[in-house]
């Protein structure tokens, strides 16, 4: 069923832009006897501007559902991700901060889960200084690498 809804809708999308295009060819009448060039500057220029003026409705209508609270979440500092461990291929667990509050959350491909809600918070590393930076832990891993000379 969801391969004819797509078929209809190509269907449908052909139909609304090539109509208007068959219906302005079949009632234009040449001036003079003349035709115009539909590749002229004229028409570049209206086509060019038409589809500028698409790509800027789409922006600011973005910009107002954002703004305006279609798209609200909960803020960046709210919620943290403090620990990650990967359990397969495409599974991880994930420890969350929400608030307050610390959450033990299963992930998959195709869903995310609540495991447990812990009630005591969990404690980790705040402190960049306790973490070795990615120039150390290269800088390790190529003195491991590295043939020794005698």
């Amino acid at each position: 069923m969801n391969h004819y809804k797509k078929e209809l809708v190509l269907i449908i999308s052909m139909i609304s832009v090539f109509l208007p295009s068959f219906l302005l060819a079949a009632g234009e009448q040449p001036i003079g006897g003349a035709l115009q060039s539909p590749v002229s500057t004229e028409n570049m220029i209206s086509v060019v501007l038409s589809l500028f003026l698409i790509l800027v409705l789409i922006l600011v209508a973005a910009w107002i559902f954002k703004r305006f609270g279609q798209f609200q979440s909960i803020p960046h500092h709210e919620l943290k991700m403090l620990a990650s461990l990967s359990t397969g291929q495409r599974e991880r667990i994930v420890l969350l901060q929400v608030g307050e509050k610390q959450l033990l959350v299963g992930v998959t491909q195709g869903s995310i889960r609540t495991l447990y809600e812990l009630e005591e918070p969990i404690q980790t590393q705040k402190s960049g200084a306790e973490v070795p930076s990615f120039m150390e832990r290269l800088a390790v891993a190529m003195k491991k690498q590295s043939p020794k000379k005698s």
